[in-house]
């Protein structure tokens, strides 16, 4: 009883493999008695999750039949180039060109993306199978060349793609070089207006009996609408000029300049410092229209 369900397991196992290899590309124009045989002498392996069962650069000896779960191709595994090429469902084959080609070298490692079952064919295997049925070296022709025609394809599109990313990180990049040239050309051009804004305020403070004066100005940005001025109104009357423009930066540091020149020009020809005042607030009335003020 105990050999009778061993056999019939055997039976059922042989089935199984038969079905599977009947769909398999490279073996679907084999008779059923060849395809039966390969089910009885192709060994199972079984992989778990992550295991790699064939290594880039090993000699190649044999190849597998994928019947159950996925396995990945991959590319200089363990390496900072470590990449992806294809991943391959139930049905597909891996391995075959080291059959084809006696004493070559794997290209590329294969990894089991889950847990895989594969049928095993050695170099011995492949050789019985193709004296047996020779014409099966055409249909393996037609099925590498196939297979091939894909992998070119899948390389030009990779290849169409990294051109499009290569593309458009070189457009980020000349709109990046763009910006910081312009950004560079700005800060030269708030350097300059810097150096003249500085230069309006006065360099040598005035010496006066009685008085001891200090000032300094720091803008919080390059330029600012911060000002102070020292007028000499007469040969013993000294104006002095505290003054804020309500925003900041080069708009501030323009209303700045316009505010501080019409206060010489005024305060040189009024009769008194209210007036000057008064003609300057009325001359920027007429010229503001951004609604700047000075306090």
């Amino acid at each position: 009883m105990v050999q009778s369900a061993a056999f019939g397991n055997m039976s059922r196992n042989e089935f199984m493999k038969e079905q599977l290899l009947k769909h398999v590309a490279l073996f679907a124009s084999l008779p059923p008695n060849e395809v039966k045989y390969l089910a009885e002498i192709l060994h199972y392996r079984e992989f778990s999750a992550g295991t790699v069962f064939i290594q880039e650069s090993e000699i190649a000896d044999h190849f597998f039949i994928l019947l159950e779960g996925q396995i990945e191709v991959i590319k200089a595994l363990g390496t900072a180039n470590e990449r992806v090429l294809d991943v391959d469902e139930a049905g597909s084959f891996i391995g075959e060109m080291g059959l084809i080609n006696p004493g070559s070298r794997r290209t590329a490692s294969v990894r089991a993306r889950t847990p895989a079952r594969l049928l095993e064919m050695t170099r011995a295997d492949f050789d019985a199978l193709l004296h047996r049925q020779p014409e099966l070296a055409f249909e393996i022709v037609r099925v590498l060349s196939l297979r091939l025609e894909q992998h070119q394809n899948r390389t030009i599109r990779d290849l169409q793609e990294k051109n499009l990313q290569l593309t458009q990180a070189y457009e980020q990049l000349k709109a990046a070089q763009a910006h910081l040239i312009e950004k560079e050309k700005m800060e030269r051009e708030l350097e300059v207006a810097r150096g003249i804004q500085q230069s309006m305020v006065p360099r040598k403070l005035p010496h006066l009996p009685g008085f001891d004066f200090g000032a300094r100005m720091m803008p919080a940005r390059a330029v600012g609408g911060d000002f102070f001025d020292f007028i000499p109104l007469s040969e013993n009357t000294l104006g002095i000029v505290i003054g804020d423009v309500s925003d900041k930066g080069v708009p501030a540091a323009l209303f700045m300049a316009l505010t501080s020149n019409l206060l010489r020009a005024e305060a040189r020809r009024a009769s008194s410092v209210s007036n000057a005042l008064g003609h300057v607030h009325q001359h920027l009335l007429e010229i503001n229209d951004s609604g700047m003020f000075v306090r």
